[in-house]
């Protein structure tokens, strides 16, 4: 059955994020100064992907991000007074 869940994410400048095969990432928003995606899955589905996730401040040295043509930009978030910016590189087929 197509689920919405949602992911946490640390609070890290990268890190990978396991989700179920064919999983279509919605959206990236804060909650209780936690950063959350969204994403649709089929909730029956035990095989996983795993894609890299990249957190970047606003004002911080974004060389990586810049230089690699496979990132897909999630969205940004405001946490207090820090912005972030959520990036995603899809390792298999699936996503978006």
């Amino acid at each position: 059955m197509r689920t919405i869940y949602k992911f946490k994410l640390k609070a890290t400048d990268r890190q990978d994020l396991a989700l179920p095969k064919d999983s279509i990432i919605l959206s990236v928003i804060e909650q209780r100064d936690e950063i959350v995606i969204y994403a649709l899955v089929e909730s029956e589905e035990r095989e996983t992907e795993v894609h890299e996730v990249f957190i970047v401040g606003t004002g911080h040295p974004a060389r990586h991000i810049w230089e690699d043509d496979d990132l897909e930009f999630l969205g940004t978030v405001k946490i207090m007074m820090l912005v972030f910016h959520i990036f995603v590189k899809y390792k298999a087929q699936g996503g978006r």
